[in-house]
């Protein structure tokens, strides 16, 4: 173990960031993969949703990864700042493409009533995973703000959008264990504005891509 640590603490920091990143991907897809289960019990459309979209973030950091790795093997430039771009341009697509689907689901929470089965130990599961989220998204906008790597920006961005859908589910959780009343209303509202924020930020980066191409 501690011959493990050395050898991480000798990596660069853009390593260690993509190193760490397999950590909340092995987190973020044991939780989907129970949203999905529990989904397909209850039939809950926003537990099923919330499920795919966790999914599909795993899934675009472990292509980060991949990416990453290319780039640290290529020798050609030319060939570097595409993969970079891509990999930018595909996290912003992507999280452009979610945020609707987001904002449908939230606002079909906001107009109904839903029941979350998480009982017990999995409330708080939920939220430790959340801001675990939160902490490593926080923890990597401030330590790696200087990086100027695409695929290490786009990390930082999707880190941040999963976080944000991290703090909403952990708030439909409780809402819905401990709350009463207008939960609905709150986590519709919650969700809603997260997706316009997921919506500006994959704008943002589709954009600054088309700008370098140009450029």
């Amino acid at each position: 173990m501690k011959k493990l640590i050395n050898n991480f603490l000798q990596l660069e920091k853009k390593d260690q960031v993509m190193f760490l990143l397999i950590f909340p991907c092995i987190t973020n897809g044991i939780l989907s993969i129970y949203q999905l289960f529990i989904g397909f019990i209850s039939g809950s459309i926003w537990l099923l949703t919330n499920s795919a979209f966790y999914i599909i973030i795993t899934l675009a950091r472990f292509f980060s990864i991949k990416d990453y790795r290319l780039t640290r093997i290529c020798k050609d430039k030319n060939k570097i700042n595409k993969i970079n771009n891509r990999n930018y341009f595909s996290n912003g697509l992507l999280l452009f493409l979610l945020s609707f689907t987001y904002f449908g689901v939230s606002t079909y929470m906001l107009l109904h009533d839903i029941d979350i089965i998480y009982k017990g130990y999995m409330v708080y599961c939920v939220a430790t995973i959340s801001f675990w989220n939160l902490g490593w998204a926080i923890t990597g906008m401030i330590k790696y703000k200087k990086d100027i790597s695409p695929i290490i920006r786009a990390t930082r961005i999707t880190n941040c959008a999963n976080a944000m859908t991290s703090i909403v589910l952990t708030q439909v959780v409780l809402l819905s264990e401990f709350g009463e009343g207008t939960s609905n209303i709150f986590n519709g509202i919650a969700g809603i504005t997260v997706s316009i924020i997921i919506l500006a930020m994959g704008i943002i980066m589709m954009i600054n891509t088309k700008k370098k191409e140009l450029k």
